[in-house]
Formats: structure tokens, C-alpha cells, sequence
């Protein structure tokens, strides 16, 4: 049976009200911290005291003298929230906002007992007396469900590749590579990962590529914004993915159940 649409509704709403509610709160806390650290990657961060993905991110704040068993709302590193969701809610990473180089919104994620929300607010102070900040809803175009789906696809394969790579050159820190035939990028991919020569035009490619083979094609086109290519530990379990498309760069992380 389908998923009812309407099941947790009210614990939805409430994660919205929450989110909007934090929000000037919570880019006020990133705009200090950028002050000092004008590199750092924030998220704003809502944690429901029944949320099971929040656990880590709870077991962090009670070793920092925070109170546990209510709601809390902290501006927390990218990265952090990022190992939480892989761990925990690998599904939700298609939602997750991009990080905004120029620091002008800051990305919202609000963790439920059912699930995680996942929104975006300006970095600016909203005006004297304009009562709440102002909140964007982080969706899921059509496009987005596409690439995941394709990535999803590719999975299974990605990651027996990874094993073996992982048992017979471990010295190789590789990113899964998914190109699509009217990538702007499959040229300068397939010369670096050496398939320039055998594979037809109208063909795309699925292969592991060194993370500095990747990392060098992306610095050198242009055309793309920043891409943040997620860091893995050693191991066979989880792979940092980037899908080249006609219209741009998606990045998810691979993980065996």
C-alpha cells in the first residue's frame, strides 16, 4: 500500500512553524561565526528531542553541557550534518541545499521522529518589525527526481566496482563518475579516465575516476559553480558520486546498506 501523504501531517506543519520560527535566530548565530570564519560551511540545525536521525547530533550537544529532551536549534558545520545524514537518512540527501558560496542564505534542516525537513533562509538581519525571517522551502524539482533516480540506478554497480578498487588499491581515494551523452563535460572526463577512443558518441559512461581527475575537470570548466565533493573515510561501504548532465553537476554519496 501507498504511502498515506497526509500521515504525520501535524508533525510536518510543526517542523515548518519550528524552522521558521529559528530562522533569524539561527542566521544571526552563522553571521557571528562567519565573522571569525569567513570559510566555514554552516547549516542552521532543529532537532526534535524524537528524532532518531538528530541522535549523534543530540550525544554532541548533551557532551557540550546542552539539555536534552527538548527542542534544540544550533548552527553546526556542513560537514556534521552531512555525516548524520549518511549514517542515518541516506534517502534525504537529494533534498539537502546546496552550500551558497557567496554566503547570502543559509541552508535549514529540521529533524523529526518521521523524517527530516529541509528548508533555506536569508543570511541577512530581516527589517525592524517584519516579524518572522522569511523561509524557502527546499523541493524536489522533476529534474532532481530524475538524476536520483539515474544515480540510484547506478548503485549497485558503483559500489561492487568500489569494493574491489578499495581491496586491490587502497591507496585511491575515487569518486563515482556517471556521465550522461549531452554532458558539457564528457569530453574532458572520458580523455581523463581514458575512454576517449572507445566508446561511441551517443554513449554515456558509469566508472570510478580518481578524486583528482574529477576535481581537475571541474576546476577547469568555467561554467560550473563551486562543487563540493564530499569527503569518505577508507572503507567499502560509501562512495561520493557526481552525475554530469546537459544542464549541470549533481553530487550525492553512495553508502551499502
Amino acid at each position: 500500500m501507498d504511502k498515506d501523504p497526509l500521515e504525520n501531517f501535524a508533525e510536518q506543519l510543526a517542523s515548518w512553524e519550528s524552522l521558521e520560527g529559528h530562522a533569524a535566530a539561527l542566521a544571526a548565530k552563522a553571521r557571528v561565526i562567519l565573522a571569525s570564519d569567513p570559510d566555514a560551511k554552516l547549516v542552521g540545525v532543529v532537532l526534535q528531542p524524537d528524532a532518531p536521525e538528530g541522535r549523534e547530533l543530540f550525544a554532541h550537544r548533551e557532551r557540550s553541557g546542552g539539555q536534552a529532551g527538548t527542542e534544540i536549534a544550533e548552527v553546526m558545520h556542513r560537514e556534521e550534518v552531512l555525516r548524520v545524514l549518511r549514517s542515518n537518512a541516506t534517502g534525504s540527501l537529494d533534498w539537502f541545499p546546496a552550500h551558497d558560496p557567496g554566503r547570502t542564505t543559509l541552508p535549514l534542516a529540521s529533524f523529526m521522529r518521521h523524517g527530516v525537513r529541509f528548508g533555506v533562509t536569508p543570511m541577512a538581519a530581516p527589517p525592524a518589525g517584519s516579524g518572522r525571517a522569511r523561509v524557502r522551502m527546499a523541493h524536489l524539482t522533476a529534474e532532481q527526481h530524475r538524476i536520483g533516480e539515474a544515480i540510484r540506478g547506478c548503485a549497485a554497480h558503483l559500489l561492487e566496482v568500489l569494493a574491489a578498487t578499495r581491496r586491490d588499491h587502497p591507496e585511491i581515494d575515487p569518486i563515482g563518475v556517471i556521465v550522461e551523452p549531452g554532458s558539457p563535460q564528457r569530453a574532458a572526463l572520458l580523455a581523463a579516465s581514458g575512454h576517449a577512443d572507445d566508446l561511441p558518441a551517443a554513449e554515456g559512461l558509469v566508472t570510478l575516476m580518481r578524486r583528482s581527475e574529477v576535481a581537475a575537470v571541474l576546476a577547469a570548466d568555467h561554467r560550473l559553480p563551486a562543487i563540493e565533493l564530499p569527503v569518505i573515510g577508507p572503507g567499502p561501504s560509501a562512495l561520493p558520486v557526481v552525475l554530469f548532465a546537459r544542464d549541470g553537476c549533481y553530487v550525492a554519496t553512495l553508502t551499502r546498506p
